[in-house]
């Protein structure tokens, strides 16, 4: 379940998850008040934005645990990001790297894991953290 979604129904793209029209974790957490109680026999991921500066991660992670979510992904993500902009924000401490570290403090959790990465060095880095899927690797 990404914030995406909330965007999507409400007509509008995908990408709107990736802007600042709103706060991604609150969303997703928001949006599993809807959605938990009718799947419950099914497995839900939630889309977490690992970069949030506002989110202690540890918490939220058991937060979302309590709720009913079996794992994470790490959408919004960075990963989708190229150019300067990509550049000042891995220069200003809001990089994939703080995703990485999600996905590990999930995998710590017992949260079932599926990162999206980028590239054969972001492969690598959330392969060393331990996550508990294969990859999805967008080119």
């Amino acid at each position: 379940m990404y914030n995406s979604g909330r965007f999507r129904m409400a007509g509008r793209g995908s990408l709107a998850g990736l802007m600042a029209y709103g706060d991604a974790n609150a969303i997703v957490v928001d949006m599993a008040s809807e959605v938990l109680p009718i799947v419950q026999d099914t497995p839900v991921l939630a889309g977490v934005n690992g970069t949030d500066p506002f989110r202690l991660m540890g918490p939220f992670l058991d937060d979302l645990k309590r709720l009913g979510f079996t794992g994470v992904q790490n959408f919004p993500t960075v990963g989708l990001i190229d150019g300067v902009f990509r550049a000042n924000l891995e220069e200003t401490g809001m990089g994939f790297g703080l995703e990485v570290d999600m996905i590990r403090l999930a995998n710590e959790k017992d949260l079932f894991t599926a990162p999206y990465v980028f590239d054969e060095d972001q492969a690598r880095s959330m392969a060393a953290a331990g996550p508990t899927s294969s990859f999805r690797t967008w080119a």
